[in-house]
């Protein structure tokens, strides 16, 4: 599938990889160089990486291919190298990139195993990120040039490495960037594996596809490497605190942005504070982040409300959360579709959300609702930034609903503390 093309960071990428030279790096480099360039190719059908795959593959392999890419015996990076060969076949359709996959894939019957089974590298030593390295190919030459008859053996190998490599990793990855690394490669070597499998044998694929979504799970609730080392780096749940230290400060009447509204001041500053501690996000990127923001609020107040007192808490904390998730996507490079759906998103799940304040007064259920829309916010991030930015419902439609949804709400949901929450209110 072809994704939404961004020439400039194609030609950025591709300057940086030629920059390398693929003869003087060491095979590891040289791999993930190649086999990056294919993945954009595929991607992208950019030709340039199409190209650039190619002449790699010849700059490496002056005395032929299948001399030129074979290594030391055993050596686990022989086998990512030999996946760019089936790359190459798949982009050139010439047969002599395979014959050479085909012999290289030798190597994985006198590869070097654990005494549990799973291959390791020459001097018998085991790493989480080397399944990256051996399992890809493995399951490549398998499904298009050995008939399939050793999944069995891959998967086997797959439930040891879960079983004693991942989980010893996974649970140094908070404090070990090197082991949140790892896991990093882990995930990659699980979702080509599946790539490129016969998806029609389920239950292999569902456990591969389990072991995927817990490692994902574990990366991302990691949060920032050496967050323990140094407390600046903030972990996820900080972002609680900022969203109710500015919410805090508007309640006893200090000094706030109403970005876009008193009530709904937390969500913007703690999102984007978050990123800056915990990101090293510069000053510019953090400004430019804020632009994106103050374009979708303003895009909300113009063809609806921020007002609580005419559309309820959607329009405020709803507007807020569009705010900050359009914000947060900016900041890691999100396109503009990406952009746009995690702003849809953020106002999205806010629909309906009734202004009730307790007393009247701007702090219950107020302050916690910042703290919960922050989080929001670097959720629908997140999630766009696993999709291609498509989706049915556009940003402009959920205006649309949430104005005519706070136009149809009551007066007593509006900001007159009348009903919900405030009504008959009774301390503790």
């Amino acid at each position: 599938m072809t994704i939404e093309r961004n020439e400039k960071l194609e030609d950025s990428l591709l300057e940086k990889m030629s920059s390398v030279d693929l003869k003087k790096t060491d095979n590891w480099n040289k791999a993930m160089i190649l086999n990056s360039a294919a993945k954009v190719y595929f991607a992208t059908k950019n030709e340039k990486f199409g190209e650039f795959l190619v002449k790699g593959i010849d700059k490496c392999c002056d005395c032929g291919i299948e001399e030129g890419f074979a290594g030391n015996d055993n050596d686990l990076t022989n086998l990512l190298l030999a996946n760019v060969l089936y790359a190459a076949k798949d982009y050139t359709g010439k047969d002599e990139y395979e014959k050479a996959a085909i012999k290289m894939a030798a190597q994985l019957n006198s590869q070097k195993r654990s005494e549990k089974g799973y291959f390791t590298d020459v001097d018998g030593k085991a790493c989480l990120c080397q399944t990256y390295a051996s399992q890809v190919f493995y399951m490549n030459y398998e499904t298009r040039d050995d008939g399939k008859e050793h999944y069995n053996d891959i998967i086997a190998q797959y439930n040891v490495i879960h079983e004693d490599l991942y989980k010893n990793t996974s649970s140094k990855a908070f404090k070990d960037s090197d082991a949140l690394e790892a896991l990093c490669y882990y995930s990659a070597a699980l979702i080509d594996t599946m790539e490129v499998m016969d998806q029609a044998l389920y239950e292999i694929y569902r456990q591969l596809m389990d072991y995927y979504k817990e490692t994902v799970k574990d990366v991302l609730a990691t949060g920032i490497s050496g967050a323990e080392k140094n407390p600046a780096k903030a972990p996820y749940e900080l972002v609680f605190a900022y969203a109710l230290a500015v919410s805090e400060e508007n309640a006893s009447g200090g000094k706030i942005v109403t970005a876009p509204t008193c009530g709904s001041c937390g969500v913007m500053p703690a999102v984007l504070y978050h990123l800056y501690k915990s990101r090293d996000f510069s000053d510019i990127r953090i400004l430019r982040a804020l632009a994106t923001a103050g374009l979708v609020g303003n895009i909300v107040k113009f063809n609806a409300s921020i007002s609580g007192a005419e559309v309820g808490c959607q329009g405020e904390v709803g507007v807020a959360c569009a705010m900050a998730s359009a914000a947060a996507n900016q900041l890691f490079g999100g396109s503009p579709a990406q952009i746009e759906y995690a702003a849809e998103m953020g106002l999205e799940h806010h629909l309906g959300m009734t202004c009730d304040p307790v007393c009247g007064l701007v702090q219950i259920p107020c302050i916690e609702r910042n703290a919960y829309a922050a989080a929001r916010a670097l959720d629908a991030n997140l999630y766009s930034s696993f999709t291609d930015g498509m989706h049915r419902v556009s940003f402009d439609k959920v205006i649309q609903v949430m104005k005519q949804t706070g136009h149809d709400l009551p007066s007593l949901y509006k900001e007159t503390s009348e009903g919900g929450l405030a009504k008959d209110y009774k301390p503790m």
